[in-house]
């Protein structure tokens, strides 16, 4: 701050030495000619060009939240809660951990206001959404073939998990309590995956293993779903397979909970079951789902605000150094306008004239904003969402938001001017 009040100082004192002050005494007092300074003007040019580029930029964050807000998850996310019972500090074994959470599933399900509980290893959308991918290959492929699998996204759930999340099936049942670790393994999968390997086929019956050639047991589709985007920026749904929960080694899925309508108190009832189960855990961790995808929303939400900070601070000290070059130019240029009016020029034509230079400059700067647009928006481009760096919505509203500013900046001056008062401005003549 120190060194750009040091520099900004500099500059008008070193003009100032360069002065014709023998001119200036010849003409007499305030009738110096009207100093133009290039820097202001460029100045000036590049406050509102900044401010143009910053807002258009907060504009496509804000348009990218709006898109995001809007997307159909593929399920219900209100009354939904999710639950994380921790039992690192406990150490459990991997059956007594089963055997509590399966404990705490049916006591959830048995309280008051709540419509069903379920588990999932993972989420089912967000940026910690699934796991990760595998290659499943159907049965009667050749899994020695280039194009014998196909890669997946997979979750791990429990019975009554799309029931919970209000995921229709499509096809088939939803995996039940006999689908434990002794039964045959069984699988549901997206309608996507469903129409990739069996098109205009019943999947249901189908095998497919994962892993590729002889790394797996066959899997039985018993469940057609709806394909669920389960990350915030995908164009369409990926292919997916669910597995059976009770069919694998996973101990730590947690707990989601569907709640009926004034299931509010539902937290303290929660804790109170698990308390009952093992009084020496920890407070299980309650959210609401909604909360969740809030959190992962957390990124777009600081980049619109920084945006939009930025653009503000640049919009007014745009505004402020436009109203600050037209009222220093109206106060060199009071004899001017004083001998304009003295000749029969109107408020009006003083108002043009003074705003004139302001909008001058104004679009100067805006068509410049609008050529640095091109270049630097295409750096955001990979944060975006539903919107391009062009957007219309976006790029009009920073023109009209910076056009509007600049026109106000611009007003007070001018209607300054039109309160010159000739006799008084001709008076040192």
């Amino acid at each position: 701050a120190a060194l750009v009040g040091l520099a900004c100082g500099l500059g008008p004192a070193w003009l100032a030495t360069r002065r014709d002050l023998s001119a200036d005494l010849k003409a007499g007092a305030g009738q110096a000619e009207p100093t133009r300074s290039r820097l202001r003007t460029v100045l000036l040019l590049a406050q509102i060009s900044a401010s143009l580029v910053l807002l258009n930029g907060a504009g496509l964050f804000v348009r990218t939240l709006q898109k995001l807000s809007a997307i159909d998850f593929g399920f219900a996310t209100e009354n939904l809660l999710l639950v994380r019972p921790d039992l690192s500090l406990a150490e459990y074994p991997e059956k007594r951990a089963g055997t509590f959470h399966q404990q705490l599933t049916e006591r959830l399900a048995a309280l008051p206001g709540v419509q069903s509980v379920s588990r999932a290893a993972q989420l089912p959308r967000g940026n910690n959404g699934f796991w990760g991918t595998r290659q499943v290959v159907p049965e009667g492929r050749d899994p020695a073939a280039n194009d014998a699998g196909v890669v997946v996204e997979y979750n791990e759930v429990a019975p009554d998990y799309f029931a919970t999340l209000g995921v229709p099936l499509l096809r088939g049942r939803e995996f039940t309590v006999r689908d434990t670790a002794s039964a045959p393994r069984v699988v549901i999968v997206n309608e996507t995956l469903a129409r990739r390997l069996w098109p205009g086929e019943d999947p249901i019956g189908k095998r497919l293993r994962f892993g590729g050639m002889g790394l797996g047991p066959f899997h039985a589709v018993v469940g057609v779903a709806r394909d669920l985007c389960t990350f915030f920026r995908e164009e369409k749904p990926p292919p997916q397979v669910y597995l059976a929960l009770d069919q694998s080694q996973n101990t730590d899925a947690p707990l989601l909970v569907r709640l009926r309508d004034g299931g509010r108190a539902i937290a303290a009832l929660i804790q109170n079951e698990q308390r009952k189960l093992d009084p020496g855990l920890p407070p299980a961790t309650i959210e609401s789902f909604r909360a969740v995808l809030a959190q992962e929303q957390s990124d777009d939400r600081m980049y619109a605000l920084l945006a939009s900070l930025f653009g503000g601070v640049a919009l007014a000290l745009a505004a402020f150094g436009l109203y600050s070059v037209l009222a220093y130019a109206v106060a060199q240029r009071t004899r001017e306008i004083g001998v304009r009016m003295a000749l029969g020029a109107q408020s009006s034509d003083v108002l043009r004239l003074v705003m004139r230079e302001g909008l001058a400059v104004t679009a100067a700067g805006v068509g410049l904003g609008l050529a640095v647009n091109l270049g630097l928006l295409r750096v955001i481009a990979s944060q975006l969402y539903g919107v391009t760096v062009f957007d219309p919505v976006a790029s009009t509203a920073s023109v009209v938001i910076v056009v509007g500013v600049a026109l106000l900046a611009s007003y007070l001056p001018a209607r300054q001017a039109t309160r010159v008062d000739p006799l008084v401005a001709l008076r040192a003549e």
